[in-house]
C-alpha cells in the first residue's frame, strides 16, 4: 500500500488491491455484443514498466521497504525483454516476414510486468467471482509465469466458449500467450484465457495462487496494420498501438 496503482487505468504502475481492475468489464472484445455477467477478480497485483519508458515512470517501494525488490525486477524486467526479442524474431520468420519485422517495432520497451498474487478463499466465492475474467492480452506476446496450484484455462477452439485448464509445468516453466496486436498484424489468434476453479479442485478452502505475466507491447506509435497479403483490407483506417491499448484498458479501472 506503500507504493499504490493510481486511481485511474494509465500509468500500469504500482500495487492494484483487491477489486481495483475488473477484467470482466473487458471480456466480450472481439466477441460482437454477447453478453457476459461481470465477475469480480478476485486478485492482487504490482506493476511495472521499463525503467527507460519515457513517458511512465515506476512506483517503486520507498528507501527502507524491500529494497531488494527494485534491482531484482528491474534485472528479470530486462530477462525477459531479451527473450522477446527471440521469440518475435522466431514469429516473424515463421510467418514469413523477415527475421527483425516485429523486433523493430518493440525498440522502446513500452513492456510491462505484473505480478500478480490471487488470495485462498473459498469455493463458493467462485458463484460470484474468479480469479481473473475470460480476456485476451492487449499486447503482442505474454510470458507467463505461474506456480504449480492450477487455475489457469484457455478457450479451445478460439471463439467457442469452451474453457479447457492449462497444466502447470511450475516456477521452471514458461507459457507464450498471443496477443490482439499480434492477431491484428498476422492473423494468429489472440490467446483467450481466464484464472478459474480447476475443475481438478475439490478442496472447499482454493489455495493461494501466485504469478508473473512480462506483456510485451508494441512501440506505441506503430501501426497495428495487417503484415500478411492474406490479412489485409484495403482503405481500413488503423490505430497506432498507444490508441489501442488506450481503448482497451479504459474500462478495467
Amino acid at each position: 500500500m506503500k507504493s499504490p496503482h493510481p486511481p485511474t487505468a494509465h500509468p500500469h504502475r504500482g500495487f492494484s488491491p483487491v477489486g481495483l481492475e475488473n477484467i470482466s468489464a473487458v471480456s466480450n472484445y472481439g466477441r460482437g455484443a454477447a453478453h457476459m455477467p461481470l465477475l469480480k477478480d478476485m486478485k492482487e497485483s504490482f506493476d511495472i514498466g521499463s525503467e527507460a519508458d519515457p513517458r511512465y515512470q515506476n512506483i517503486w517501494p520507498p528507501a527502507g521497504v524491500a529494497d531488494t525488490f527494485q534491482p531484482t525486477f528491474t534485472s528479470f524486467f530486462q530477462s525477459c525483454y531479451r527473450a522477446e526479442l527471440a521469440i518475435l524474431e522466431a514469429i516473424s520468420i515463421g510467418v514469413g516476414l523477415s527475421a527483425q519485422t516485429l523486433g523493430q517495432m518493440h525498440a522502446f520497451q513500452t513492456n510491462e510486468l505484473r505480478l500478480t498474487h490471487y488470495p485462498e478463499v473459498a469455493r463458493g466465492e467462485f458463484a460470484h467471482a474468479t480469479r481473473i475474467a475470460a480476456h485476451t492480452d492487449f499486447g503482442t506476446i505474454t510470458l507467463l509465469f505461474q506456480d504449480r496450484v492450477g487455475g489457469l484455462q484457455m478457450e479451445v477452439p478460439p471463439g467457442s466458449g469452451c474453457f479447457v485448464d492449462v497444466p502447470s509445468g511450475g516456477r521452471s516453466e514458461c507459457i507464450v500467450n498471443v496477443g490482439d496486436c499480434l492477431n491484428k498484424w498476422t492473423g494468429l489468434h489472440s490467446a483467450r484465457h481466464r484464472v478459474h476453479l480447476s475443475e481438478q479442485m475439490t478442496e472447499d478452502r482454493v489455495p493461494e495462487r501466485f504469478s508473473i505475466a512480462y506483456f510485451a507491447k508494441p512501440d506505441r506509435d506503430v501501426l497495428l496494420r495487417p503484415l500478411l497479403s492474406e490479412c489485409s483490407n484495403t482503405g481500413d483506417k488503423y490505430m497506432t498501438a498507444d490508441e489501442f491499448q488506450h481503448m482497451r484498458i479504459a474500462g478495467t479501472y
